[in-house]
C-alpha cells in the first residue's frame, strides 16, 4: 500500500479459525510500535462493507472466518518495507509473520504516485495456487486499478525466493479476450491513468519439481515504477500432483 501525500492507507485481511479448533475469543489486529493514531481496524462483511465497532475485538467461530480493513497512517515519509501485522486472539497465539503472505507492502511519499491495487486469479479447482504441469508450465492472472497517479508501472513475476525451481515471464493482456498483446518477456510496462484499469498474464515454467509449501513457496506479480514497488500481489505454486 502507499499513502501517498503521507496520508492514510488502508487494506484488508481476513483471519481464518481452523475448523475443530473451538471458537476463537477477542481476536483482533494490531502493528507494533503504533499508536492510536497510527493504526485501527474494523470488522467487515465478506463484500468488505463495514460492520461492528471499530478497533473492537470479536469471536470468531470454530471453523468461521472474518473479515477486517485496517488503516496506517504513518505521519511522514515512509521507506518501503514489509510491515508485519499483528493477528491474534486472547485465547490464540499470534499469526505466524511471513513476508507477502500476512504483511503489508508500504510505503509513505509526500507527494503523488502510482498506487497499484493487484488482484490474483487461479484455476477454481486450485485457488491461490497456480499449477505448473510436471516439466512444463502454468499461468495466473492479475487484474489492476490505479488509484493514484497516472504514470508508466513496470511489470515483473518473480519467485518468493532463489530456491523455487521456476522461471516466470508476463504480458499484458487484452482484457475481453485474456490473450497477450505481446510475447511474454521478463518484464512489461504499461501506463495507466488515474482510475485505470488492466489485465496481465502471468506464466510459471518450472525447472524441477516444485514442491507444495503454500507459506513459503509463491510467485509474485510486482508492479514498480523505477526502482520502487507500487503494487503486488502474490499465489502459491507447486507442480500439479494430479497431471
Amino acid at each position: 500500500g502507499d499513502a501517498s501525500g503521507v496520508g492514510t492507507a488502508s487494506a484488508f485481511a481476513v483471519v481464518i479459525n481452523p475448523a475443530g479448533t473451538g471458537p476463537a475469543t477477542g481476536c483482533g489486529l494490531a502493528l507494533p510500535g503504533a499508536s492510536a493514531a497510527q493504526f485501527g481496524y474494523q470488522t467487515t462483511s465478506p463484500a468488505n462493507a463495514l460492520i461492528g465497532t471499530a478497533n473492537t475485538p470479536v469471536d470468531i467461530a470454530d471453523g468461521g472466518v472474518q473479515n477486517f480493513v485496517f488503516s496506517i497512517t504513518p505521519g511522514a515519509e515512509f521507506n518501503q518495507a514489509d510491515i508485519p501485522i499483528d493477528f491474534s486472539c486472547a485465547n490464540r497465539a499470534s499469526a505466524e509473520s511471513t513476508n507477502g503472505l500476512n504483511t503489508l507492502f508500504f510505503s509513505a511519499v509526500d507527494g503523488t504516485t502510482a498506487d497499484i491495487v493487484a488482484l490474483a486469479g487461479t484455476a477454481a479447482s486450485t485457488p491461490g495456487i497456480v499449477e505448473t504441469a510436471p516439466g512444463g508450465s502454468g499461468a495466473f492472472v492479475v487484474a489492476v486499478s490505479n488509484v493514484g497517479a497516472a504514470d508508466t508501472v513496470t511489470l515483473s513475476g518473480e519467485t518468493s525466493n532463489a530456491n523455487v525451481p521456476a522461471t516466470v515471464t508476463v504480458c499484458e493482456t487484452f482484457p475481453a479476450t485474456g490473450l497477450c498483446m505481446a510475447t511474454p518477456a521478463a518484464t512489461v510496462d504499461a501506463n495507466i491513468g488515474t482510475g485505470g484499469t488492466a489485465t496481465f498474464g502471468i506464466f510459471v515454467t518450472e525447472t524441477a519439481p516444485i514442491v507444495a509449501d503454500f507459506a513459503n513457496t509463491r510467485i509474485f506479480a510486482r508492479f514498480k515504477v523505477g526502482s520502487s514497488v507500487k503494487g503486488s500481489t502474490s499465489v502459491a505454486v507447486r507442480t500439479d500432483p494430479t497431471p
